[in-house]
C-alpha cells in the first residue's frame, strides 16, 4: 500500500536522481527514513485503532516488546514472541482500553546516525 505522500517522495527523488542533484546513498537514506516513519506511523495507527492484528504484523516473528515504566532499571513488561504480543494487546483493547480512545501523535524524529545498509542506530 503506498501513500500519495511515498509516491510524491518517489517523485521527487526521481528527479533529484535525473537532475544529477542526489547520490544513490541519498535516496537509500531517504527511502529508509522514511520507511522507518512509516514503521512509527502504522504502530500508532494500529494502536488508536484497536487492531491488535496490524499491531502485531509491523513486528517480526521473534520480535520483543518491552515497556518500562517511568524512573525503572528494566522492562516492567516483556512480551515474545510477536503472538503474545498481539494476544496481550487484544486483550488490553477489550480490558482496560475497552472505553477509551487513545490518539499518539509522533513529530520531529531526529535520526543521528544511518548506516550504509538501512538504519544503524536511532537515538
Amino acid at each position: 500500500m503506498q501513500s500519495k505522500f511515498l509516491q510524491w517522495i518517489l517523485v521527487g527523488l526521481t528527479f533529484l536522481l535525473i537532475s544529477g542533484c542526489a547520490t544513490s546513498m541519498d535516496t537509500k537514506q531517504l527511502i529508509a527514513k522514511h520507511q522507518i516513519l512509516d514503521l512509527i506511523s502504522q504502530y500508532s495507527y494500529n494502536w488508536d485503532s484497536k487492531n491488535p492484528d496490524g499491531l502485531a504484523e509491523i513486528f517480526t516473528e521473534d520480535a520483543a516488546w518491552e515497556w518500562l515504566p517511568p524512573g525503572a532499571q528494566k522492562p516492567g513488561v516483556v512480551h515474545k514472541p510477536r503472538k503474545k504480543f498481539r494476544d496481550w494487546a487484544a486483550d488490553r483493547f477489550n480490558t482496560s482500553l475497552a472505553d477509551r480512545q487513545t490518539r499518539h501523535y509522533q513529530t520531529n524524529t531526529v535520526f543521528l546516525e544511518l548506516g550504509n545498509d538501512g538504519p544503524a542506530r536511532e537515538q
